[in-house]
């Protein structure tokens, strides 16, 4: 691990890696700092923040503050990838608006990842939305929103924003590529520095454009057949590792998930692996394996159904920005772009954008209307999305 900069953290605050007599601690400045519809199990498992203490101790970040522990963050990294999420925050109650130590928290993280990672990025379902802001600030850029569950939950909005490490977006993104108009839509709102006169979403999309492949059935005579669902994580994560050995997954791109669940016909030509989050209704679609191939609108039709009669209502997936065709039949199929995240994935020495993909059987708004004074940019673009896709 690299040494801390200390030009950018605050002699008041001590930043360290926990250990086994801080395990309850944590949990316990968790269960009062913390209102969620849905807890954070590890942090209420002894056994289970213990063993990731140990067998995961960079992951996890104390901060404190005369001995006592003021904060708690954690991070995850996909090593290959180069690519860092952070996936938990929270503070002390007597540190929740204390803007200086939160400025120095996410100093500290992108300091002391900066040598293995291109991009640290991260959600404001786990960050808090104050938090973000000072994020902000600090080099993070905004690159759109997600739907949010109003019966599931307390937060009004689910955004996502992504820190760059010098040279990646400039240098590293490959500059070659033909992306889906919506893309550039989505680039042009998040970074007008870099990606202004590529064409405002209005001039871009038009549905009856995009999805002109009403004759694809011409191309895929046989029905999908019958599916099924196996929902048996270790069985379903033998199957995935094996395929992936073997370089038989079509590589379509999840960070951070592993399947728990498959849905396959009854032949085994389908393998679409899942992960599968009953208590938030959500599934993301990983990989799929295709002996056979379908119309893929009727097949994600299908699979969205099914998943809904198991009492999932979003289901969301990731798609190479520059598989337009992808990206169509995704759309006619139901799934509506939410989020484009530029280099999100690494293609040989260049990094590739992908979108992110959302099915929700609940309405929703694409854009939380208090915002749109302090992000007109990002609401221009989802009012069109909106219009076009409901």
């Amino acid at each position: 691990m690299p040494p801390l900069k200390k030009d950018v953290l605050m002699s008041r605050f001590v930043f360290r890696n926990p250990d086994e007599k801080d395990v309850l601690k944590v949990m316990k400045l968790y269960q009062l700092s913390v209102d969620d519809i849905w807890r954070d199990k590890i942090m209420l498992d002894y056994k289970a923040l213990k063993s990731a203490f140990e067998t995961e101790k960079r992951n996890w970040l104390l901060i404190e503050d005369s001995g006592e522990i003021a904060g708690f963050a954690g991070f995850v990294v996909e090593s290959e990838e180069r690519l860092g999420k952070i996936t938990r925050i929270f503070f002390g109650a007597d540190y929740r608006d204390d803007a200086e130590l939160i400025e120095a928290l996410f100093a500290n993280l992108i300091s002391r990842n900066s040598d293995m990672l291109d991009i640290l990025y991260m959600s404001t379902k786990y960050v808090s939305f104050v938090n973000l802001e000072i994020a902000l600030k600090q080099g993070f850029k905004l690159l759109g929103f997600f739907p949010v569950s109003p019966s599931l939950e307390k937060a009004e909005i689910n955004a996502l924003a992504a820190y760059y490490y010098p040279g990646v977006l400039e240098k590293m993104r490959n500059p070659n590529l033909k992306t889906h108009p919506c893309a550039a839509a989505f680039l042009t709102s998040a970074f007008p520095a870099l990606y202004s006169g590529k064409g405002s979403l209005s001039d871009n999309l038009q549905l009856s454009s995009l999805c002109s492949i009403s004759d694809s059935e011409s191309c895929y005579p046989e029905p999908v057949p019958e599916l099924e669902m196996i929902e048996a994580p270790q069985l379903v994560q033998r199957k995935f590792q094996k395929l992936r050995e073997l370089k038989l997954l079509n590589n379509n791109f999840y960070p951070f998930q592993r399947p728990n669940s498959l849905i396959s016909d009854s032949n085994e030509k389908i393998r679409i692996f899942i992960t599968l989050l009953r208590d938030f209704r959500f599934a993301a679609i990983i990989e799929e394996n295709l002996e056979e191939y379908f119309n893929p609108s009727e097949l994600y039709r299908k699979i969205t159904r099914m998943l809904a009669a198991r009492n999932i209502n979003y289901t969301e997936m990731i798609v190479d920005a520059a598989d337009i065709s992808a990206i169509n039949y995704m759309i006619e199929s139901g799934f509506v772009p939410m989020v484009c995240f530029p280099a999100l994935k690494k293609h040989g020495t260049y990094r590739r954008d992908y979108f992110i993909m959302g099915h929700s059987f609940e309405r929703f708004d694409y854009f939380p209307k208090n915002l749109s004074e302090r992000y007109p940019e990002f609401q221009s673009m989802y009012n069109v999305l909106e219009k076009s896709f409901k």
